[in-house]
């Protein structure tokens, strides 16, 4: 069994995320967990909500332990966090999960440096062995400066699939061609000149 603690779900019901770029990004890492695990069960967490004492024993159990597709870290955790792991802070300093391998993770609106408090968190939670995808530099970076280097830049998981397809915007046809931009973190030039 695999465990993906996942943003696509907003609650423990399984309920979808409003949040329709983290539906897409799930849509990918899913598919690509099927190719590289066939017949491989997937168990879905949500991140949105504080882990449960089945999600432990799930994660626990599982062959593989995956973080996936979206900007969850951030450099305080005590402050603002995308991944609601626990209700209470003291679970931060001692998580029961460890392990934990990214997939497509970027790191949110890309603040500055982690505060200590948070990458103790990261270093005990993510696993040493193997590789982390993440979505950009900036996330290695500062996944390096935490002494976390097993680190691949890989973009993210829901452009994999347009290996060949044509992406100079200048010269791609309107029709063609798909923009995302974020609300959050805007450049109304930038933005503009798409």
């Amino acid at each position: 069994m695999i465990c993906l603690i996942d943003p696509a779900l907003q609650d423990h019901q399984q309920t979808s995320s409003t949040n329709l770029g983290d539906v897409v990004i799930f849509q990918a890492i899913e598919r690509c967990l099927h190719m590289l695990f066939p017949g491989e069960e997937i168990h879905r967490i949500s991140s949105h909500e504080p882990l449960r004492t089945d999600h432990y024993k799930r994660l626990a159990a599982a062959r593989l332990r995956i973080l996936g597709g979206s900007n969850l870290l951030s450099s305080d955790l005590l402050t603002y966090n995308q991944w609601n792991f626990a209700k209470d802070t003291r679970d931060y300093e001692d998580p029961n999960v460890r392990d934990l391998r990214l997939f497509g993770i970027g790191w949110w609106q890309y603040q500055a440096k982690a505060s200590d408090f948070t990458s103790a968190f990261y270093r005990r939670a993510l696993s040493d062995a193997g590789l982390h995808s993440v979505r950009d530099s900036y996330t290695a970076a500062r996944l390096a400066e935490m002494g976390i280097g097993n680190v691949a830049v890989t973009g993210c998981p829901s452009m994999w699939a347009l290996d060949g397809v044509h992406s100079r915007r200048n010269d791609c046809p309107t029709s063609d061609c798909v923009v995302m931009l974020t609300d959050y973190y805007t450049d109304p030039v930038a933005d503009d000149a798409v």
